[in-house]
């Protein structure tokens, strides 16, 4: 038998891999869990039984296996584990060796903030704040699970979600002890659609969001309304134990093989936004260049600032029907989209960077926003943001690497004042982060064989 070069993904990795990693599951409602382990040997057997894809019933996590099965689902189901989840789950020291000591998974999110720009009031010790004003300490957060619900007419989706945290609950506790605990959750929902029929999903700054996502080699249809690169990416770049984005290099794939290969690693981050705020900064700025004698509109100076116009549509005209079918060579001065915007700054497309390496450090984004639609006639001061899972095989190389010398530098590009970030930073503020690992299906069964 012909030996794989592992540069794409086969139909039985697709079974293998986690549905959030490739697939957009197009869904209205999400609840992420934070779970503290309380009994080790318990709680690998749930998440054996969770594995179990071959139950007629019951909750299982979600694979990647192809969209038309998602799309007939009523939920999907998927599970994170932070390095302090996988000590608490007691395995052995073989397999936690196998993260590197140095590595930024092993540190954990509150330890490598000060990478990301996590300070004054985006600190760890804001995380997690509840209204009471606790907030669990970060080496108790040990699993991420991720309930999204579409609904249907006998039962809506909040209902849904009701019924399913009752399943979940339920099934935290073995032989009527409490063994997986909840010690908190995040519920996020679609916003109403402005723009019905153009990519992505609208978040409460006005844009529409998720728009552009990685081609992935062998990957499935990632659901409608998903627009991918032009350009494919290898899966190594997303995936443990496969050809990578680097020439002749793959990530070391966490020991023994069955529990590391298929995996790969989340950020999870809670981002307030302050859409006040933004509104304000849009209409002082407009007052302004009408003192100076000049004509520009609010919406103009907000396309301006994303790189996009509020619909989707990029500052760049793509080459082609994709929406994402464009880079940034025809654009060398910056005159169409600002070398400062949001979308430039997070996704370069090949543009000339310090370090040449633009299309080094791809990301998969899964985004779902939170709290009340916000109305510009009645202001108020809820609290109101996105929850966001940033998926790579890489924390330092991807997610790290994109928010420090991107989002918060601006001497990545010629031209950029070195002291200039990234335009919506000052209208979003981090409530919470962890970084979690995403094992695959067989990795969950080695688990709670254990």
């Amino acid at each position: 038998m012909e030996e794989r070069d592992f540069t794409t993904l086969l139909p039985e990795d697709l079974r293998d891999i986690q549905g959030i990693i490739l697939l957009d599951y197009n869904m209205p409602l999400v609840r992420h869990f934070l779970v503290k382990i309380k009994r080790p040997n318990e709680a690998r057997y749930i998440l054996g039984f969770l594995a179990n894809q071959r139950k007629a019933q019951g909750l299982y996590v979600t694979s990647s296996e192809n969209y038309e099965k998602i799309n007939q689902k009523a939920y999907c189901l998927n599970v994170g584990l932070t390095y302090e989840g996988l000590k608490a789950l007691g395995l052995p020291a073989a397999i936690l060796e196998s993260f590197p000591r140095t590595s930024s998974f092993v540190a954990g999110a509150a330890a490598r903030a000060w990478q990301v720009g996590d300070k004054d009031g985006s600190a760890p010790e804001y995380w997690w704040m509840d209204e009471d004003g606790t907030s669990p300490a970060p080496s108790d957060i040990h699993m991420l699970l991720s309930l999204y619900v579409r609904g249907n007419a006998d039962k809506p989706a909040d209902k849904q979600l009701a019924d399913r945290t009752d399943e979940l609950k339920r099934l935290f506790h073995v032989d009527g002890k409490e063994s997986l605990q909840i010690l908190q959750y995040r519920d996020g929902a679609r916003l109403p659609d402005k723009y019905p029929g153009k990519p992505g999903a609208l978040i409460h700054f006005g844009f529409r969001d998720g728009i552009s996502q990685p081609r992935i080699n062998g990957a499935p249809d990632a659901g409608p309304g998903v627009y991918k690169t032009q350009e494919p990416v290898p899966p190594g770049a997303f995936l443990f134990g496969y050809a990578s984005q680097w020439e002749n290099f793959r990530y070391p794939v966490p020991r023994p093989a069955q529990f590391g290969r298929n995996g790969s690693f989340a950020v999870f981050r809670v981002m307030q936004q302050h859409v006040e705020r933004f509104d304000a900064y849009l209409k002082e700025t407009v007052q302004k260049a009408t003192a100076q004698g000049k004509k520009i509109s609010e919406e103009e100076i907000a396309a301006r600032l994303c790189g996009r116009s509020r619909d989707g549509e990029p500052l760049v005209k793509p080459r082609s029907d994709n929406i994402n079918d464009f880079d940034y060579a025809g654009d060398p001065k910056g005159e169409y989209c600002p070398f400062e915007s949001h979308i430039r700054r997070t996704n370069p497309r090949g543009d000339q960077i310090a370090g040449d390496d633009a299309k080094k450090h791809p990301i998969i984004r899964r985004g779902m926003p939170y709290g009340p639609v916000y109305d510009s006639k009645e202001p108020d001061k809820k609290e109101r943001g996105l929850l966001g899972l940033f998926i790579g095989v890489s924390i330092e190389d991807q997610f790290e690497f994109i928010m420090q010398n991107w989002v918060n530098k601006g001497g990545f590009r010629q031209g950029l004042p070195t002291n200039s970030a990234d335009p919506f930073r000052p209208f979003i503020r981090t409530r919470g982060c962890a970084y979690c690992f995403l094992p695959s299906i067989s990795a969950l069964e080695y688990i709670a064989s254990v």
